[in-house]
């Protein structure tokens, strides 16, 4: 049920997301209608932060949350999740710090999407409720426990009430700087299934310290086949391409999104094709030959694996890459059973 609320969602909303993103980069417009653009890009980023944790929420409730074990360099995703969030502080003026206590290991085997999630989801809580002063992060390592503190010295939490804050839409001061209500809610949840604990001290007026203790086995470098590169975590954002121009094909029934691709892609140097159903995709390929193919998943008359499936079969296409996108999040668990159809796979928004 969820799942099915969830892409009739997000599939309106990845048109609003990607306009206003596209609106808000166009240094031709006059500031202030970039500024209403920008805010209709964050307003989209919440709502799609919101669809996402109420899909989780039904995922954990149902037993059906997928948790992998991923071999994580430990100092790099620090870094990276620093980097998200120094900007924020520094335009509060807030100082802003993690640190690390003991001997922390450069790798370590946990699920770095949720490690990320439940990391992101307490500094957010953090700097949204304190208007000076400073927001830390520490890590110490002990026993292959790593213990992670976040402290701010914000606004605080009556004793009488913490128990109120890890209810889903809960929020315990209207002054506070929006949010979903869910973080929380969220992180609990994940830590509970990592098998760890959580707990909050605080007071109010005196901020607040949440305290994590969550397994985090330390890997020897040896047992890892490629150790890959700590990632820059500032956003790049591309103009164009050199060398000759590339040609895609786009196959979505929504033409919204259809458009949004053209907008998108046609003035970084693409050639651009865009076709409003699998029917008459394929009958476009007498004439043309993309370098690449962005498939939408939901189509009436043949869903988007199947025309996959089509271009496979066809030896002109066979090593052509595929991109599939789709608003169901969940199609997402399908990734394996059609290994091979695919080349990359993107949820919208």
């Amino acid at each position: 049920y969820m799942a099915g609320i969830s892409h009739e969602l997000r599939t309106p909303l990845n048109a609003i997301y990607g306009y206003a993103q596209i609106l808000e980069g166009d240094a031709a417009l006059p500031l202030r209608r970039r500024e209403a653009a920008r805010s209709i890009r964050r307003s989209s980023e919440h709502l799609a932060g919101l669809i996402e944790n109420l899909l989780d929420i039904s995922k954990i409730e149902a037993g059906r949350l997928e948790i992998s074990r991923d071999r994580i360099n430990l100092r790099a995703f620090l870094a990276q999740v620093t980097a998200i969030f120094e900007g924020q502080a520094k335009a509060k003026a807030l100082d802003f710090r993690i640190s690390t206590r003991g001997n922390i290991p450069t790798w370590v085997d946990c699920d770095e999407k949720r490690l990320r999630q439940i990391l992101i989801n307490l500094l957010s809580n953090a700097l949204r409720y304190t208007e000076k002063g400073r927001v830390d992060m520490e890590i110490a390592y002990r026993n292959e426990v790593a213990t992670i503190t976040v402290t701010d010295t914000g606004i605080g939490i009556p004793p009488d009430q913490i128990h109120r804050i890890w209810k889903p839409f809960e929020r315990l001061s209207r002054a506070g700087a929006g949010g979903s209500g869910l973080g929380l809610t969220i992180t609990r949840l994940l830590v509970e299934i990592l098998g760890g604990d959580i707990s909050v001290e605080s007071g109010l007026g005196k901020g607040s310290r949440f305290t994590l203790r969550l397994m985090l086995p330390s890997v020897r470098p040896s047992v890892i086949s490629r150790m890959p590169e700590a990632h820059d975590a500032r956003k790049v954002h591309a103009t164009g391409y050199v060398g000759p121009r590339k040609a895609i094909l786009a196959v979505d029934d929504d033409l919204d999104h259809l458009g949004l691709l053209e907008t998108l892609l046609k003035p970084m140097g693409f050639l651009i094709q865009c076709q409003p159903s699998p029917v008459t995709a394929l009958a476009s390929l007498e004439d043309i030959a993309p370098d690449l193919f962005i498939l939408d998943i939901d189509m009436p008359e043949m869903d988007g694996w199947s025309l996959a499936q089509r271009l496979r079969d066809d030896p002109k296409f066979r090593s052509t890459p595929i991109m599939m996108v789709s608003a169901h999040a969940l199609e997402a668990r399908s990734q394996v059973q059609r290994e091979g159809l695919f080349d990359a796979f993107i949820i919208k928004p």
